[in-house]
């Protein structure tokens, strides 16, 4: 048996994983949220680049990095595998979220992936490429080698950054072997490419109880044990559920993203309406509704009650003819207290948001 944290089981349900996962499935099908798509565009370029390299037997990465792509040029010399590559993934990157202000991927094209994408197909990292031996070789301490890797890659762009959190200002004569901070960047290029480890963001960490606190430099290596070894031990359940929905393309660890990210809207909705996490289990779709209603709106709100009325804005569509609706909601108690009293906070919901259509569609809160 695995060596996982015996808690992490209690943050799996396999009835809301089977939900989630096809609620994820079904987003990425909403044009309103293609964003979704992403990922799959991302990933099955990656592998069919890996494909090319070791089915065919090329055998030297470099070969078919390195070879043109199209005609086009850059600088006098034309397109490679590799740029296409780093393209892919910079715009993965950036439709989930990381080219925010704050990110110092910000600051860079799209060539800051060069040594990743190298890294990504070295031969040393050929058994993370398939559930088959993901699995079958237990992988883990290879995934922490692939994620430091990919960590000190990025790292050497660290001169613009000494004073931002993700180098924890870290001197230049100072060392650390990993960086916390680049958890959620360096997760996310994984599961986007090979597809072997899922997206540590702020939903998933929230779901699954991972402490963003924590600053030292063990606290990766154990975190992304910690993950694998959970997976590995439920892996069974997963495929089962994964075949049960219908979508046995997915990697194991793709679709453990798919329910950490959808359970962590939820569960942070559900902490935003003022119910603590261990309540989240038997929380009952009345007291969900009473809490709902007890949100000031005559008031100025606070940043948890926008939370609040920012998810249900964002989970609740207006079907193609306008009279029936759609709930993008995985968790039953949350489904069920919408549909149930649905006109309460329908109204709720159009108070507490307007679209300003002269300005883009912004949706602002209302003071």
């Amino acid at each position: 048996m695995a060596n996982y944290d015996e808690k992490d089981l209690e943050s799996f349900n396999v009835d809301y994983f089977k939900d989630s996962v096809a609620l994820f499935i079904q987003k990425s099908k909403n044009e309103k949220e293609s964003r979704y798509k992403s990922w799959e565009y991302c990933y099955n370029f990656f592998h069919s680049v890996y494909r090319k390299i070791y089915e065919k037997e090329i055998c030297e990465p470099s070969k078919i990095l390195n070879s043109s792509f199209g005609e086009c040029a850059i600088d006098g010399e034309k397109w490679t595998y590799r740029d296409q590559l780093c393209l892919h993934l910079a715009f993965y990157m950036a439709s989930w979220g990381m080219y925010r202000g704050s990110s110092f991927l910000l600051q860079n094209d799209y060539k800051i992936y060069g040594e990743v994408v190298d890294i990504i197909f070295k031969d040393e990292f050929k058994s993370l490429w398939s559930d088959e031996t993901l699995f079958k070789t237990n992988c883990g301490d290879l995934i922490i080698t692939l994620y430091k890797n990919i960590q000190d890659a990025l790292s050497s762009f660290k001169e613009f950054y000494d004073t931002k959190s993700y180098f924890n200002k870290i001197g230049k004569n100072e060392k650390q072997s990993f960086y916390p901070k680049f958890l959620t960047v360096v997760s996310k290029i994984i599961l986007g490419t090979i597809g072997c480890f899922p997206a540590l963001d702020r939903n998933f960490k929230y779901a699954f109880g991972i402490s963003d606190a924590n600053n030292k430099s063990h606290f990766v290596p154990k975190t992304i044990k910690r993950v694998y070894n959970f997976v590995l031990n439920k892996k069974s359940e997963i495929e089962s559920a994964i075949k049960e929905v219908d979508c046995m393309e997915l990697p194991i660890m793709k679709a453990v993203d798919m329910y950490y990210f959808i359970k962590g809207q939820e569960d942070i909705f559900l902490y935003d309406l003022g119910f603590k996490k261990n309540e989240f289990k038997k929380v009952k779709k009345e007291a969900i509704n009473e809490k709902i209603k007890q949100i000031p709106r005559d008031t100025i709100p606070t940043e948890k009650s926008k939370g609040a009325a920012k998810f249900l804005y964002n989970n609740i569509y207006s079907s193609e003819n306008g009279s029936n609706y759609i709930l993008n909601i995985a968790n039953s108690n949350i489904r069920e207290c919408i549909e149930e009293n649905f006109s309460n906070i329908e109204n709720f919901v159009s108070k507490c948001y307007k679209i300003e259509k002269d300005g883009g569609g912004e949706i602002k809160f209302y003071d």
